[in-house]
């Protein structure tokens, strides 16, 4: 039986990690459904040009992600019924692929989300609204953290008068694991730090003066600039990490 599956050789990604997130996406596609075969180990091997250890490597982490499922003298099956694959209950067991992909998936959804939500909320701006965002600007400003910034967020989507941005907005606020979210900003040399944390101050600074003046495309250029930063940030650490450069903040091999 012809495999479903279509692999491309890894490049420049660890090559376990990048067999995982290859396959990976390719379940969260449908390109691989529940229930469907995987080709054999022999077969990955000639696919992939790797190594079997290699190979078994990567299918060790796919089960125990609990995707996968060998059955014995069939073969390695995608699992049926399917778990969720996001949010992961222990993002710090996932490869550093992984890792680096949930959080380009919730950028891109903040991104699309917070971009209508200033739409929809400058337009409508009142009084009450817009002191409540100063507020939570001045004080996100004073104290710069994960709880003030998503503070400063909510308190734009609640001018837009609509519980149920607001509601959506908070379930992806919350369903965002920290821990992915700090790569890059904790982990980032100590003399990169007062930069990075600089930069963040002044886009939410910059995002909720937009905001509380009902300024449409100034607020949307925030929201645009924040996702871009998250994004060089997020690359420089995973790219750097996943290519060898840096281990635990020093120089060195994986």
């Amino acid at each position: 039986m012809k495999s479903k599956l279509q692999l491309d050789p890894p490049q420049r990604l660890r090559v376990v990690d990048a067999i995982i997130e290859q396959i990976v996406r390719q379940i969260r596609d449908g390109a691989l459904a529940p229930g469907d075969r995987l080709p054999s180990e022999r077969e990955l091997v000639a696919m992939l040009n790797v190594s079997r250890s290699t190979v078994r490597e990567a299918l060790h982490a796919l089960q125990a992600m609990n995707l996968i499922e060998g059955r014995v003298g069939a073969g390695t099956f995608v699992k049926n019924p399917l778990p969720p694959l996001a949010p992961y209950a222990d993002v710090t067991s996932l490869s550093l692929a992984l890792q680096r992909e949930m959080r380009r998936h919730y950028t891109q959804a903040r991104l699309a989300l917070e971009t209508e939500i200033v739409q929809i909320a400058c337009p409508l701006m009142t009084p009450a609204g817009r002191d409540a965002i100063l507020e939570a600007t001045e004080r996100n400003d004073r104290e710069d953290s994960w709880e003030t910034n998503d503070r400063l967020h909510l308190a734009i989507a609640s001018a837009t008068n609509n519980p149920v941005l607001v509601q959506l907005l908070q379930s992806l606020l919350e369903s965002c694991p920290r821990i992915v979210f700090d790569k890059g900003y904790e982990d980032a040399m100590p003399e990169q730090r007062p930069d990075l944390m600089r930069i963040n101050r002044e886009i939410h600074w910059e995002l909720g003066q937009a905001a509380a003046r009902g300024d449409t495309a100034a607020a949307r250029a925030m929201i645009q600039r924040h996702a871009a930063n998250d994004e060089a940030i997020s690359a420089a650490y995973f790219d750097r990490l996943l290519n060898g450069k840096l281990l635990n903040g020093k120089d060195g091999k994986m």
